[in-house]
Formats: C-alpha cells, sequence, structure tokens
C-alpha cells in the first residue's frame, strides 16, 4: 500500500496530463512460481485445483471464520481472468511519470514471505 500510494503521489505531481494512468506492478511474474512459494510457506497442499478449492470458499458462509467467502462473485467470475496474466495493463506511461514504478521489482520470496508475515500479524492468516 505504501509503495502504491507513493506512486499514486508522483503521478499526481508529475506534471503529465495523460487521461489515464495503470498502476500495477510492471514485472510480470510466474503465477506458479508464486503460488509454489504461498503453499509452502503457508504449507497447502498443491494438489487442489482452483475449481476444488473455491468449492471449499464457498461451502462456509462464515465470514469471520473463512474471510474469502466475502469475494466469492468475485473470485467465480473474474479471478481467473484478472490474476493469471491474462489482463494486462499497460504501465508505460505511468512508469515514465513515477520513478518508484519504474523501479518496481519482481515479487520474489522474500516479499512474498513479508506479505505472508504481515497477513499473519494482522490475523488475517492463523
Amino acid at each position: 500500500v505504501n509503495h502504491a500510494a507513493k506512486v499514486y503521489t508522483e503521478l499526481l505531481f508529475c506534471g503529465n496530463t495523460a487521461p489515464v494512468y495503470h498502476l500495477e506492478n510492471p514485472v510480470r511474474d510466474s503465477w506458479s512460481d508464486i503460488l509454489s512459494v504461498l503453499s509452502s510457506t503457508l504449507k497447502i497442499p498443491t494438489t487442489a485445483t482452483f475449481d476444488e478449492w473455491l468449492q471449499k470458499v464457498q461451502s462456509n458462509a462464515d465470514a469471520t471464520m473463512n474471510p474469502c467467502c466475502k469475494i466469492i462473485p468475485f473470485l467465480k467470475n473474474d479471478f481467473i481472468r484478472m490474476a493469471t496474466g491474462k489482463v494486462i495493463l499497460d504501465t508505460v506511461v505511468a512508469a515514465q511519470c513515477s520513478p518508484t514504478l519504474k523501479a518496481s521489482r519482481s515479487l520474489d520470496h522474500d516479499v512474498l514471505l513479508q506479505y505472508v508475515a504481515f497477513w499473519r500479524g494482522n490475523g488475517f492468516l492463523v
């Protein structure tokens, strides 16, 4: 969030009048590599398909125990298309105005571990 806020601030004050700026990491990461790190760190078996996982999410509608149930429509209708690289935003104009975006790096192992530590520290994961 801090990284995105810094990019937004740089875009706001860059002086460019582009009608649209896309904000996403311009470095494309392998979805399977990310899932491999997360599943290993979270000790989640990788044998389940997305559809099998989604069925489990839908089977528990208790948002306290299962926060993912809050976004089931997104998971069912848009997640695969948006999260697996099929939707790619053009970040060239934004990167020209934002040194922070331009310097973005891949979501390496250490960054993913920081995400997991943050989620655990905030009680989102046990």
